[in-house]
């Protein structure tokens, strides 16, 4: 009897490892929509159409931020639930450098040449 309802309880913890990677993927997908869209703009405030162009850069900016705040805050609570349950852990770790890698390529090849 109790072995029904330790596999119970595994099928959900599985499940809910299912559901972290799932979201976590879609942050992901997100987070590298937002940074295509910040290598696409330029600052430059000569004009009007120039600013509002620097003024979406600067939400991409801030969106990006946001789903990598959220990304990783996700990506470390289901590394814990992985190793929790003795799960394989590499997902979220490559999620993880996906995310300060995305991070320092935008330092690097967008922020970095204008200083």
């Amino acid at each position: 009897m109790s072995s029904g309802h330790g596999e119970h309880g595994s099928k959900e913890k599985q499940t809910a490892d299912i559901w972290y990677k799932f979201f976590c993927s879609g942050m992901i997908l997100v987070y590298a929509l937002f940074l295509f869209m910040i290598t696409q703009c330029h600052l430059d405030f000569s004009s009007s159409e120039a600013s509002l162009d620097s003024f979406l850069c600067f939400v991409y900016g801030i969106a990006a931020l946001a789903s990598l705040a959220i990304g990783v805050l996700v990506s470390l609570i289901g590394l814990e639930h992985a190793r929790k349950i003795k799960a394989a852990q590499n997902f979220y770790l490559i999620i993880i450098s996906l995310f300060f890698l995305g991070l320092a390529a935008i330092v690097v090849f967008k922020i970095l040449p204008h200083i």
